[in-house]
């Protein structure tokens, strides 16, 4: 068993987010030990879910900051 700082360094993430995944499940076999959480040594680091298709790219943003300046200027 790991702790959550040896996990951090081994994946290359902060302490706190190895602690969010813990306190939300997503490390498998992760057991809370007083205030400390243990992980399996050979635990493995949950998928980013975050969105990296690029759908949300910055001429997405722009055309809409656009379309909303000339909804403002011609009031």
């Amino acid at each position: 068993m790991k702790s959550c700082k040896q996990i951090a360094e081994e994946w290359g993430i902060s302490l706190r987010a190895v602690n969010e995944l813990c306190k939300s499940g997503k490390i498998i076999g992760a057991i809370k030990n007083g205030r400390a959480w243990q992980i399996p040594d050979d635990a493995t680091r949950p998928v980013d879910g975050r969105i990296t298709s690029g759908k949300y790219s910055k001429k997405f943003f722009a055309a809409r900051y656009d379309k909303y300046i000339q909804i403002y200027v011609n009031l």
